[in-house]
């Protein structure tokens, strides 16, 4: 999955499940994908995780 993708997920998801679910993936996928994110990338997903205190 693409970061774009994986940000859109998490944008209105609030459990893993849930984001696993928008992205057609298990969750242990979605867990080696997080995992794997690059600085940048994790940076951008922390930063969305403050902006919408995750959640819509």
């Amino acid at each position: 999955m693409k970061m774009p993708q994986l940000l859109d997920a998490y944008r209105c998801a609030e459990e893993l499940e849930e984001v696993a679910d928008c992205l057609a993936v298990d969750v242990d996928t979605l867990l080696a994908r997080i995992d794997a994110l690059t600085t940048d990338e994790r940076d951008q997903l922390v930063a969305l995780y403050r902006e919408t205190e995750h959640g819509c």
